[in-house]
Order: C-alpha cells, then structure tokens, then sequence
C-alpha cells in the first residue's frame, strides 16, 4: 500500500487522506517523520524526503523566537532581507526595537502595535510572502502593527500654540523675547514687530564671531546699513538693510537671508531643487547652511551658503539618518 499523508503548515488544521489501492498492507506509522513547521513531505520510493527552505538544516531542532528584540531581531533577519529587509542591520534592529519600546502583546496576535504582532508576520507569514508581511513585521507595522498615523484635522484656533518655527534656528537664537515670538504671527513678522530684536542679535553675535571668521581666512559679511530697499513681494519696500539680510542665499535672482526669516515660514518653490532653503531634507545641514547666510559675505568669490558645511563637530552630528521608519538617526542620549 501506498499512503499520501498530507499535513498542514505553519499552523493550520491537520488534515490526513489515506489513498489505499491493491497489494500487500506493509505501512508502518512510525515511517512517517515529524516534519518542522516549514516542510513538506514529498513521498519516494523508499522513504519520505523533508523539503525545507534554506534557513532550516534537517535534523537540527527548531529554533525557539522569545518574544522580546532578541528573538524578534533573529527572525526578521531570516525572513526579510534584499528588498524586504525592514533594518539595515542586527544592531539596527536591536536599536529601534529599544528605542520604540513596543508592548510584548499575547504570542501570535496577528495586529496591534505590540512586538508579538511584529514576531507573528516576520516569521512563516513573511517567510512564505515577504513583500506583504515583512513591512508589517517592520518598525512602522505598516498599519497592521502600528496603526496608520491619523492627523488631527481641529481648527487651529482651538490649539494653545507654545512654540512656532519655520526657519531653523530663529525662535531658538536669533530672538530674546520668545514668549512673544511664539505668541506672534507670519503677519507680525511681515509687520517688521521682531526685525530690531532679531538684528540687535545677529550684531552681537558678529562682534563676538567676526574676528575668528576671519581668522579662519573666511570673510564675514557687514552689519553695517546698506542704502538699498527692496519690495521683493510688491507688498511694498522693506526698509534698508545690513548686507548680511540684504544678500542673496543661492546666488542672483535667489531669495535674500531677509526672505527666509520674514516672514518665518519655510518657502518651497517647485521649481527649484528641493533642498534647503528651498524645503527640508532630513539629511541637509541646515545649522552650518544658516550660519553661512547670515555670517559670510556671499559675494566673496569662493564663499557659499555651503562654505560652513562640515565645521560643525562631528561628535554633535545625529549619527547616519535611517533607511527604514522612522528615517531620522538616532536620538543623542540625554546629557
């Protein structure tokens, strides 16, 4: 007699069809080998032959996934990788897994944003389709594992604001009064309200930098008042300003230091590349790029809005930005 014994995988119900036909009866139960939870028995001539994805080894014991970033780690290093591959590498995983501190949750809970939902879908569920469930299994749980981020659509009006930024740097540096900053409008920024303080600012950090700039054979641009006003919006002139206000960023034609931070807002015209001023990448030195516009003199042959990248000390940098959710690097750890 021949037996075709059909088992189910990856835990689903056990199912067995016993196909008898003539001869003599020399089955033996004890033929049958258990199989892992990812193999398949293929029927031979002589006996039964496991077939097992390459990460298993026939005849070792299973591996046991705890449910805590070591064992979820393990697995989702097994069954996402190349395209699917959720982490750059194990340390990566460990990393984040830390970082975000995701409930354990009830082992093999299929959705929730919990680590035994993450666990569930990076193991046989990614294993047999990885491009569905390894991004369920990954950081974000793709709206499986993590609920999809749902934005708050209230009218503005019914927020409390507490802090405002457009600009980096100008809330944080360039102003002395920031609960009145913050409590401000674009529209009071456009009214001039901040401009004195602001500037007032910006000469007190020249007088301590200049020197130094120079130093460094760099040129710093004059807080001096420039006899050029401009009415770049036909809004109306904008009174005269220091040369370090009144140049332009990225070269002629491109928008003044002044346009940036009055109002302060974070312009993005289409148009151009996206890449700060114009807009935010998560990777752009914004701090070494502000602090060459309103520093430097531009117009020096060899100065740039890029002259000052790579100054700032490597040991305050946020470390490699990520390839996976949530992008940013790291955070730096509390001092």
């Amino acid at each position: 007699m021949k037996n075709i014994l059909r088992l189910s995988v990856y835990g689903l119900p056990l199912a067995a069809l016993l196909v008898t036909g003539c001869g003599d009866d020399n089955s033996n139960p004890d033929a049958f080998v258990a199989p892992t939870p990812d193999a398949f028995m293929v029927p031979g001539d002589d006996a039964f032959t496991p077939v097992v994805p390459d990460a298993f080894v026939p005849g070792d014991a299973p591996v046991v996934i705890t449910n805590d970033c070591a064992g979820y780690c393990a697995q989702i290093a097994i069954n996402c990788t190349g395209d699917n591959a959720q982490y750059v590498d194990n340390a990566d995983c460990l990393a984040q897994c830390d970082e975000f501190n995701w409930p354990a949750g009830t082992p093999g809970a299929t959705d929730g944003n919990t680590l035994a939902c993450r666990i569930y879908h990076g193991g046989a569920p990614a294993a047999m389709t990885p491009a569905e469930h390894c991004p369920h299994a990954g950081p974000s749980g793709d709206g499986v594992c993590g609920a999809d981020i749902t934005f708050n659509t209230m009218a503005s009006s019914a927020a409390t604001r507490v802090d405002r930024m457009g600009m980096p740097a100008v809330a944080t540096a360039a102003v002395t009064n920031k609960t009145a900053y913050n409590d401000g409008d674009p529209s009071d920024d456009a009214a001039l309200t901040f401009a004195a303080d602001q500037i007032m600012t910006l000469q007190g950090i020249h007088a301590a930098l200049d020197d130094d700039l120079t130093a460094a054979t760099l040129t710093p641009c004059n807080m001096s008042t420039t006899e050029e006003t401009f009415d770049p919006d036909g809004a109306g002139p904008v009174p005269a300003l220091p040369q370090c206000l009144a140049q332009e960023v990225l070269g002629p034609g491109t928008p003044r230091v002044f346009q940036l931070v009055i109002p302060d807002t974070l312009l993005v015209n289409p148009t151009m590349v996206s890449r700060f001023p114009n807009g935010r990448d998560p990777d752009d030195v914004v701090i070494d790029i502000t602090l060459a516009a309103v520093l430097l003199d531009l117009t020096v042959p060899g100065q740039t809005a890029a002259s000052l990248v790579g100054t700032n000390p490597t040991a305050n940098a946020d470390g490699e930005i990520l390839e996976t959710f949530p992008y940013f690097g790291v955070p730096q750890p509390a001092p």
